[in-house]
């Protein structure tokens, strides 16, 4: 060890040694005599320094992989979306659903511009669907109820028009589990991106809803997307079907009629973007609403010639205030303009 305590090349200490003449030039400060016995020399030979060997890692370790195989940020594929819907995400506390704040004032349907829906979970009870949907930035929510004991030629709908945060709505969808729990309490049906309408045969009505979808193109800034699949949700229970046996064959014949269309090749949809027509007559819609000061344009001007499931949507539009804030038109290739 040399004198400054480190592994390295011992040094001559006799009169005519470098480091005797260094330590000759050397002045301690005011009371400070054991102050440059401990900070480094920076004329020490420069065999002191010897750089220490590199790390050896071992060859079985895997090897950084390259920038071309790491997988894609969330930056390059933010507007990229899974083409299945998730759920609302419902916490599991009942016992903070009754603090819900007595005398609350919700903001409700308009009153801030927050209408459309684009993202929906649908939960069930014995005698209820609930349709909850979320906004594009999954911070307002909305709920719509529909009757499952209603008579089987009888649509029942009803259309919350509140407007809730994330954590009213949990606190909303905790009391509804809470008040059915002896029944089997609230359960997730199934998660969706829109809802196409109803459509009743013989019995009860039925919901037909996209479970799939996946975007195609963009028009000035809005976004159109293809459905990639669907599911149709009765809205009865078995044990409340009171259909007679004949006619039991019959409703099995037209909802397979109905399965075997295929929906998931050639139907496109828009949230923001009317694809029944033109780019200059939506253009136009555009600058007439702006030029009005409106918050948000009317969606009751489709054109129904274009809109396959305009039969499904007749129901929709009877039952509820705000169709299209719900339910979503699709149309065929050859129809988008």
């Amino acid at each position: 060890m040399n004198e400054l305590g480190r592994p390295g090349i011992l040094l001559d200490s006799g009169p005519h040694s470098p480091s005797a003449s260094l330590r000759s030039n050397e002045r301690p400060e005011h009371g400070s005599s054991q102050e440059h016995e401990h900070r480094p020399r920076t004329n020490e030979p420069a065999t002191l320094q010897q750089p220490s060997p590199p790390l050896v890692q071992p060859s079985n370790l895997a090897q950084t992989p390259s920038t071309s195989d790491l997988p894609l940020l969330a930056s390059e594929s933010e507007d990229e979306e899974p083409a299945t819907a998730t759920c609302f995400g419902r916490s599991t506390s009942p016992t903070s659903a009754s603090q819900k704040t007595k005398g609350a004032e919700y903001p409700k349907v308009g009153e801030e511009g927050i209408c459309k829906m684009h993202r929906f979970s649908l939960y069930e009870t014995v005698s209820r669907f609930y349709f909850v949907g979320g906004d594009v930035l999954d911070r307002k929510f909305r709920i719509l109820k529909i009757d499952r004991t209603a008579d089987f030629d009888e649509l029942v709908v009803s259309e919350d028009e509140i407007v809730y945060t994330r954590k009213e709505m949990n606190q909303l969808l905790n009391v509804i589990d809470d008040g059915n729990r002896v029944s089997g309490g609230l359960k997730l049906r199934c998660s969706t991106w829109g809802l196409l309408g109803f459509i009743r045969f013989t019995g009860a009505y039925y919901m037909l809803v996209i479970t799939k979808r996946s975007q195609v193109a963009m028009i000035g800034g809005h976004y159109v997307y293809q459905v990639d699949g669907t599911e149709l949700v009765p809205l009865t229970t078995p044990a409340s079907s009171r259909l007679k046996a004949e006619r039991i064959s019959e409703e099995a014949r037209f909802v397979s009629t109905l399965s075997n269309l295929d929906l998931s090749r050639s139907f496109y949809f828009s949230y923001t973007y009317d694809i029944t027509r033109s780019l200059q007559q939506n253009l136009t819609r555009e600058r007439e609403a702006l030029s009005q000061g409106a918050l948000r344009r009317s969606h009751d001007y489709h054109r129904g010639m274009f809109v396959w499931n305009h039969h499904l949507l007749g129901p929709a539009s009877e039952a509820l205030q705000n169709t299209y804030d719900w339910c979503i038109p699709v149309s065929l290739p050859t129809d988008v303009v």
